[in-house]
């Protein structure tokens, strides 16, 4: 509260100044939003961006699967929003792990998950593009892999008899 009597004070714009201070005030406290963001919940840009551009290729694909098919429902569009939902707390969780110091230190033993969520995300998106090009007719695979991805359902459990 000093620091903008001070500044209101001398300053001759009165108004323009308070909002000048006010505009300073809060690009600092973006700031210190984003760092602890950046600290606490998330920072890996690139790799999220690697996710994304998977993500995207592979709705962009069911999407005109489903509209060839005439089938396009809510449905389909909501196990989107729970698969965002889901890669988003296992990306938190991934972070908060790596980025955990007990007494300074990091602790070793946490660090594997980020490692293995990273490549699960990935290997999932891609396998779920293989699947959207093969039964599009796109690209052809051998026929024991083609038999092995139909004994999954589209959220990856095994069918039932499979």
């Amino acid at each position: 509260m000093k620091l903008l009597a001070a500044y209101l004070a001398l300053s001759k714009g009165g108004k323009l100044a308070f909002a000048g201070l006010l505009a300073l005030t809060l690009e600092g406290l973006l700031q210190a939003l984003g760092a602890a963001f950046e600290t606490y919940i998330f920072s890996d840009w690139q790799g999220l961006g690697f996710i994304v551009v998977l993500v995207v290729i592979d709705t962009a694909l069911g999407v005109y699967r489903a509209w060839h098919a005439k089938r396009i429902s809510s449905k389909g569009f909501s196990k989107l929003g729970s698969k965002l939902a889901t890669y988003g707390i296992l990306l938190i969780i991934s972070h908060v792990f790596a980025e955990f110091a007990y007494r300074g230190q990091p602790v070793v033993l946490l660090e594997w998950f980020g490692a293995a969520v990273y490549p699960f995300m990935l290997v999932r998106e891609g396998l779920s593009l293989v699947e959207h090009l093969t039964l599009m007719g796109w690209i052809k695979l051998p026929a024991d892999i083609v038999s092995r991805l139909e004994q999954f359902t589209d959220d990856g459990t095994p069918k039932p008899n499979a």
